[in-house]
């Protein structure tokens, strides 16, 4: 059966195909390979619930599970939080929500009435409080990797200062793509042509070194302070005549 974007009976179509492959009988090897392997999944699930000392976890870059101690999960999320000196321990019964709204808003505020933003600007990154969630951090194993290390992720995407990052952003990355446009390859496909206008001008030699390197916890560790210098100057010395 063939579906077309332009053809009115397509969903009706595609619901009535749908719903006969799942109203079609399995057939028997089918039928009972399901039964073990959901008699395997909920063996699993029993014994993960009596088993608080083991930890399933989706793991990156591959399609397979992680299981391992959760001991050993927990002392290696605790040592990258030691290391980066990013992240803290909320307590139990303390959520510092309430407190990161309140100083988003009031920064807002101050600059909505100082003149330096526009009624349109502030309310395009005024947090949406029916949708405000704590910003968290959480780990993936990389099993992929010598000793099994944890990928950090951390999520943000509902936090009071998502909506005001957003705007920097939208404002921000057009001027630095435009500056870095010759040393910034999105893709794959970029990076080839790169190289090839590299060749075709004669820079590539025989004693040409490609060099590739990996920063570890890149984001955690430039200081704060340095980065907004460093933003500055960019914009000073990109942005001196507009």
């Amino acid at each position: 059966m063939v579906l077309t974007p332009h053809d009115g009976d397509a969903f009706p179509s595609l619901k009535r195909m749908l719903h006969g492959l799942q109203s079609k009988k399995l057939s028997y090897k089918v039928r009972v390979r399901a039964r073990r392997e959901r008699a395997v999944l909920k063996s699993l699930v029993t014994l993960l619930h009596n088993r608080p000392d083991v930890v399933v976890r989706r793991t990156d870059k591959s399609k397979v599970f992680y299981v391992g101690k959760a001991a050993a999960f927990a002392r290696k999320a605790m040592q990258y939080m030691i290391d980066t000196e990013a992240y803290q321990v909320i307590p139990n019964n303390e959520c510092p929500l309430t407190e990161n709204l309140r100083r988003v808003t009031t920064l807002l505020n101050a600059l909505l009435k100082r003149g330096a933003i526009n009624q349109y600007q502030h309310k395009t990154m005024c947090p949406s409080k029916g949708i405000l969630e704590l910003g968290h951090l959480h780990f993936i194993p990389k099993p992929h990797k010598p000793g099994t290390p944890l990928r950090q992720i951390g999520a943000a995407m509902h936090a009071p200062s998502t909506a005001m990052s957003a705007f920097l952003n939208d404002l921000l990355a057009p001027v630095f793509l435009r500056v870095a446009e010759a040393t910034t390859f999105i893709n794959s496909t970029g990076l080839i042509r790169a190289l090839e206008k590299y060749v075709s001008e004669g820079h590539l030699q025989l004693t040409t070194l490609f060099v590739i390197f990996d920063v570890v916890n890149l984001y955690t560790m430039i200081p704060r302070q340095g980065a907004l210098d460093a933003l500055r100057r960019f914009l000073e010395k990109h942005l001196k005549h507009h």
